[in-house]
């Protein structure tokens, strides 16, 4: 049988992401993970083959068929029409959430902590030193 593609990966928050919500150009900048063995994956975004994560060990994992149906009904249950999806980036964090995600590297922290920039969207020192101001700006 021949290997299926692996569309969702579990993100930084243990939430699933679809393939297609991940932004090209910032691929790189967060970690993924198998929904089904827990091991690293990666975001393959090529112009020829159709985009997929892959396993970052080069081998597939061994997940069964009934976790396989379970995929199939969660991928269903994603594009009906009872789940409003939405980008990461359009979610709104209130002011009173002591919280942050870096927009760059995705670590968790306090907002005291962290560099504000563009409304309510914060970035970590360590992400906001390596840039300049411009390179801000256009994120």
């Amino acid at each position: 049988m021949p290997e299926r593609k692996l569309f969702y990966a579990k993100g930084v928050m243990r939430t699933l992401v679809h393939i297609d919500r991940v932004k090209k150009h910032k691929k790189d900048l967060f970690e993924y993970f198998c929904p089904f063995c827990g091991d690293k994956v990666f975001p393959k975004m090529g112009e020829k083959k159709v985009w997929h994560f892959a396993h970052a060990s080069g081998h597939a994992c061994s997940k069964s068929e009934r976790e396989e149906m379970n995929n199939m009904k969660l991928m269903e249950f994603a594009k009906s029409d009872k789940v409003k999806m939405i980008d990461v980036a359009d979610i709104e964090i209130g002011d009173d959430c002591p919280d942050y995600q870096c927009e760059v590297c995705g670590k968790i922290g306090n907002k005291r902590y962290a560099q504000k920039f563009k409304g309510n969207r914060y970035m970590c020192n360590s992400c906001y030193k390596s840039f300049d101001p411009e390179e801000i700006n256009r994120l």
